[in-house]
């Protein structure tokens, strides 16, 4: 770096809030520019904190530091920059959102990170143990081995009509599992589950007991268990609550809705907002471009704060603001000052409250946040900020008019 850039502080317009592009793009590779970029600089000033990556909070622990020390020796990525970064998050809504016992769940769930004991694992803790797989004993037991080139486990796979394709020299357990797991549908990824859980299943009973099930018959247990676990989730279903579903504010008070979404290959995301009264009619819409992205949940703080801003601009002084993004909506509303990556938007966000009479910050699932969703696709159309002032494209006035009609 040159001489006349040694601080960070050289780096930032301040009276604009934002980083000199151009210096940045100058002094660093492309990379290095694009995440320098994406990190939000509050409105106001604040003292400089040191967050801890390896955690969601900000904040180290001994538990995120032995698994980024884990991860490291065992080739799994912790970093929330990582390429896959929206697959793993999917896979984890998806994981959770399934209608399968808890315990194959959690199970599974340690599968993804490698928190099993299998030989490999134990050998790696300084057990003096026999590495060779327990099901097969061909090679070492890795979790990648117990589960994709184990010939037991194969031949289970085979049988039950899974076809899974190779880890390729890019991609590290969690990496492949996650781009595996978005491309199945409901059932098989059920399917998945089960046959992971069934096989870790067989491999302690081997071990534990030694008595080892043949792959036809641990066939026949996994088809069995999906056949339970099918007709308890009719029953389950046959008993469901309604449907969340957008609710109009109260008189006197106005609602934004905020969502976004994120193209990793173009390094851009779309904030999208739609605002309405409390007879659910719209006062304002608006999709913003922003053109470096790191994450998920930076995006959809920059959603959150847009929406807040412009609910300011337009002259509104009792908001709620709406969003289905559960991580933004917590730390917002958490007394305890947040440490996160996201807390420069936090601090901009509790700032901009200071412009209201009352403002609350809510969360509702994607049902209830239709509206804005619909409205990316128009975002997408413009490579700058859109407003709408009570004329909204004909999709989002639709869906608006669906809300108004669900709610009454």
């Amino acid at each position: 770096m040159d001489s006349g850039h040694s601080l960070v502080a050289d780096l930032i317009e301040h009276n604009l809030h934002q980083w000199k592009e151009s210096t940045v793009r100058r002094l660093f590779s492309e990379d290095q520019a694009l995440h320098i970029l994406n990190m939000p600089i509050p409105s106001v000033d604040t003292p400089d904190k040191i967050i801890w990556r390896a955690d969601r909070s900000g904040s180290y622990s001994v538990r995120s530091g032995y698994r980024l020390l884990i991860g490291a020796t065992e080739g799994i990525s912790t970093s929330p920059a990582s390429h896959y970064e929206d697959e793993i998050k999917s896979l984890y809504r998806s994981l959770w959102s399934l209608p399968l016992p808890q315990k194959i769940k959690i199970a599974f769930w340690r599968f993804t990170k490698n928190f099993i004991p299998t030989s490999v694992n134990l050998s790696n803790r300084r057990m003096n143990i026999n590495t060779s797989c327990t099901l097969c004993n061909l090679e070492v037991e890795s979790v990648e081995h117990l589960f994709l080139s184990c010939p037991f486990s194969h031949h289970v796979l085979a049988g039950l009509g899974v076809d899974l394709p190779l880890i390729t020299a890019d991609q590290n357990w969690l990496q492949w599992l996650a781009s595996v797991f978005k491309k199945l549908s409901c059932y098989q990824r059920k399917l998945l589950i089960v046959s992971f859980w069934a096989i870790w299943f067989m491999q302690n009973k081997k071990k534990h007991e030694g008595t080892q099930e043949s792959a036809w018959q641990t066939i026949n247990f996994i088809s069995t268990q999906m056949r339970e676990f099918e007709a308890v989730a009719v029953r389950v279903d046959r008993r469901q609550k309604p449907l969340s579903r957008w609710m109009p504010p109260r008189s006197g008070t106005i609602k934004a809705n905020f969502d976004a979404s994120i193209d990793a290959t173009r390094h851009s995301s779309v904030a999208r907002i739609v605002i309405r009264n409390s007879e659910g009619l719209i006062m304002g819409a608006c999709t913003f471009p922003f053109l470096h992205v790191s994450n998920v949940e930076m995006v959809e703080a920059r959603a959150c704060e847009k929406a807040v801003s412009l609910c300011k601009d337009l002259g509104f002084r009792n908001v709620v603001i709406e969003g289905d993004a559960l991580t933004v909506i917590n730390k917002i509303n958490k007394i305890e000052r947040d440490n996160s990556e996201i807390w420069a938007l936090v601090a901009n966000i509790h700032l901009l409250k200071r412009n209201f009479e009352s403002i609350t910050f809510n969360y509702v699932n994607r049902l209830g946040n239709n509206a804005a969703h619909i409205l990316a696709k128009e975002g997408r159309l413009f490579s700058f900020p859109k407003i709408w002032i009570e004329d909204t494209p004909p999709k989002v006035e639709e869906v608006a008019q669906k809300d108004i009609n669900q709610s009454t």
